[in-house]
């Protein structure tokens, strides 16, 4: 039985069916501006973290569940964290699109960034839950510097 172009395009594509480079472009860069605008806002709330946020001290600092509860026991903080998860959340579809739009700087640029936001979440957890380390504190800034990067130039390859 011969196969219609719809159902083909539909295989050939995935669920989304069929769109060209140029159709997803436009999308792939809202995300990224997104993504860079939620970075801006993830370091403000981080700033604010850690000059306004006491976590509970001891021999060797808080750890474990007490740094999971100054976590809940702050909003900012816990906003930090929230915001944390939507950028890697938005990190993966950036690569999903650059992956479908087939343009293979932008996938690479993507995929970078999304590996840093995630190094950077956990840093962020690794600082929390083992006692406020500054190899943690250095990870997470490595990973917010990588990842902004990436997105930048990400949008510079997408024009």
């Amino acid at each position: 039985m011969p196969e219609d172009s719809s159902s083909k395009q539909l295989g050939d594509r995935g669920l989304g069916g069929s769109m060209s480079e140029g159709s997803l472009v436009g999308p792939l860069r809202a995300i990224v501006m997104s993504l860079l605008g939620l970075l801006g806002v993830q370091f403000v709330l981080g700033m604010y973290a850690n000059l306004d946020v006491s976590f509970a001290t001891g021999p060797s600092g808080a750890s474990g569940m007490d740094g999971m509860r100054t976590v809940m026991d702050h909003p900012g903080l816990a906003l930090h964290m929230g915001v944390g998860f939507a950028l890697v959340a938005l990190g993966i579809v950036a690569v999903v699109l650059a992956a479908r739009a087939g343009i293979h700087s932008a996938l690479w640029l993507a995929a970078i960034g999304l590996a840093a936001l995630v190094g950077a979440g956990i840093g962020g957890l690794t600082f929390v839950m083992d006692g406020q380390t500054s190899a943690s504190s250095y990870v997470m800034a490595i990973g917010f510097l990588v990842g902004f990067s990436c997105y930048f130039a990400e949008l510079t390859v997408t024009r």
